[in-house]
């Protein structure tokens, strides 16, 4: 797999984090595009090793472009963050705190940084 930085593996269990599955990892890239080969390269490694019990295969959220990828299967979530993306969500902090806010908070955030793609992509398109 491509090579990844400051890659943390939790069990979110042992922080009472069953609102979640149970291991969560985090890991950086060098920039969107290398998060994305590292997210395709993970989804076809678990797809060829054919683990029993998987009965859905595993998902890809995010794209090419994104600054937050998350792969996802069974009871393991990766996610893939640029460094700027990473220190802005603070996902480490958020997984060990009790939970303060909406469970959909992860989500919210990877919406807003899909939208300020979106809006800087347009900005230099315009030039």
């Amino acid at each position: 797999m491509e090579q990844a930085k400051d890659v943390v593996l939790f069990d979110l269990h042992e922080y009472n984090r069953t609102d979640l599955p149970r291991w969560g990892v985090i890991l950086t890239g060098y920039s969107s595009r290398h998060l994305y080969r590292m997210a395709q390269a993970l989804y076809k490694s678990i797809k060829e090793v054919n683990i029993p019990g998987l009965i859905n295969p595993p998902r890809i959220d995010g794209g090419r472009d994104d600054e937050w990828i998350m792969v996802s299967w069974k009871g393991v979530m990766v996610h893939m963050f640029t460094e700027e993306a990473r220190i802005d969500l603070d996902l480490e902090t958020k997984w060990t705190q009790d939970i303060e806010e909406d469970d959909s908070y992860e989500l919210t955030m990877m919406e807003q940084l899909k939208e300020k793609r979106k809006l800087y992509q347009g900005y230099k398109g315009e030039e």
